[in-house]
């Protein structure tokens, strides 16, 4: 996230904009970091990072749907695709 918001801003606001965000953190653990690893497994598409596999495996089991843009993902359930 830091990375896309430096890429268009200055650093500061970067910094600024960043921060605001620090209370949605989700700190990963061994559930997640399991489930991420199955669900890359068993899509078995190569074109899926192990980071959006971490990410998707970590939104559900905290409530919340998987924000991505990624069209490998367009189908899946407790998705929300944005383009």
């Amino acid at each position: 996230m830091y990375y896309n918001l430096l890429k268009y801003s200055d650093e500061d606001s970067a910094k600024k904009e960043f921060l605001q965000f620090r209370q949605f953190v989700i700190q990963t653990n061994d559930a997640h970091i399991f489930a991420a690893s199955r669900f890359k497994l068993e899509k078995n598409k190569p074109n899926i990072s192990y980071a959006d596999a971490l990410g998707y495996g970590m939104a559900k089991p905290e409530g919340a749907k998987f924000l991505t843009g990624d069209i490998a993902f367009r189908k899946l359930d407790n998705v929300e695709f944005v383009k």
